[in-house]
This record gives structure tokens, sequence and C-alpha cells, in this order.
């Protein structure tokens, strides 16, 4: 695994706290909830793709290393098959 770049790392540093909050409210209570579990033991939300049928679909990561996928009953995909570009 390579090292995050320096772009990167700035990038991510940039997120604030209103952004982090907008993809929060885009989340199911199911989702959120288990998301505030999930933070308890260093996951982060990294972002929301929206699916085909318009549902959110929130990546959560863990070091930038391990990705996963909130589905939208609060459960955890951890084999979800996506490809995340640094």
């Amino acid at each position: 695994m390579q090292p995050l770049s320096t772009q990167a790392v700035i990038a991510q540093e940039r997120r604030t706290t209103g952004e982090v909050m907008r993809l929060r409210s885009q989340l199911s209570d199911a989702q959120r909830a288990m998301l505030q579990v999930l933070e308890y033991f260093a996951w982060e939300l990294r972002f929301v793709r929206w699916s085909a049928q318009g549902e959110p679909v929130p990546v959560i990561s863990l070091d930038d290393r391990i990705y996963a996928v909130l589905r939208a009953d609060g459960t955890v995909d951890d084999e979800p098959g996506l490809v995340v570009r640094h």
C-alpha cells in the first residue's frame, strides 16, 4: 500500500464540520446510529455515493486502508467491491 500523497492529506484536512454534517444528514437513522458506533472504533465517513435507485450509499474507512459500506438498514458491508482512488 502506498502512503497518502501530500495533496491527499491536505484535501482530507479541508473537510469542514459543515461538510461532515451535510454528509451525515443524507444518511438514514439506522446508518447514522451505526456510524456513531463505528466512529468509536476509529472508522470515518469518507463520502456518500448514490445508488441507481437514488439511495445514499455511505462509504466508511479505517485508516484509509479498509473500506466498507453502510447499508440502508445500518448493517455493514465489508466486501462492497468498491474501487477507491486516492
